[in-house]
């Protein structure tokens, strides 16, 4: 007698097989999921936060435009894919905002001030459909160019080795989260979850707890 064939959801004949067929009762028995081991490394909290002084650092040692990317990932906290195919036309001066399209979709990104500045000095004399932040030769950015760059600045730099592009994100969210920002505004304007917030960066919410709290006006 043959076993019967794994049933399919949304014509997707997988889920993570053995567990799929026990969920769906092909199988009688989720052990052999369950003694599976995750992959190393996964979805573990972030271990790398660089400090102001080495992020300082970092920028002395990027030039041009890759370190025009790196400053608009550290003031948005956005991800570097999304600014990368960031327009001109998706800044919009009139509300202080910057339209971005990535892994979680469309949103509207609210800047500072200090963004605010940053990209209407890179939008300054640019058509609408010119791109924000090309690299040196005016192409649009490659993944694997900024992974280089980001490389040899890290190396001058002498920064962990596993400093890469999305340690500036990491960075950002962080300095939002300490300077009192709230975690449903950090995440809405980076793209995240409140749930990966609270994973990833809840020690940079608990930092300043004392200092939040002595905000708090009531009547006595």
């Amino acid at each position: 007698m043959t076993d019967p064939p794994l049933p399919c959801i949304n014509n997707r004949p997988h889920e993570s097989t053995h567990y799929l067929a026990f969920r769906t009762g092909a199988v009688a028995s989720d052990t052999a999921w369950r003694r599976v081991s995750p992959f190393k490394g996964v979805g573990r909290p972030r271990t790398l936060f660089l400090t102001d002084v080495q992020v300082r650092r970092l920028l002395d040692h990027a030039d041009g435009a890759f370190r025009g990317l790196c400053e608009t990932v550290i003031v948005t906290g956005a991800r570097p894919g999304e600014l990368a195919n960031a327009r001109v036309r998706d800044f919009s001066r009139t509300d202080g905002t910057l339209s971005l399209t990535g892994k979680t979709g469309h949103r509207t990104s609210y800047l500072s001030q200090q963004g605010f500045e940053m990209f209407t000095q890179l939008s300054r004399g640019k058509l609408p459909g010119a791109l924000l932040l090309p690299n040196d030769a005016g192409m649009p950015w490659r993944k694997e160019h900024w992974r280089d760059l980001m490389m040899r600045a890290r190396k001058t730099a002498h920064l962990p080795a596993d400093t890469v592009m999305y340690s500036l994100r990491h960075y950002a969210v962080s300095k939002m989260l300490v300077a009192g920002v709230a975690p449903q505004v950090t995440a809405e304007n980076t793209g995240t979850s409140i749930r990966m917030i609270e994973r990833h960066y809840g020690k940079f919410t608990a930092l300043d707890r004392r200092t939040m709290l002595d905000r708090v006006e009531v009547a006595l």
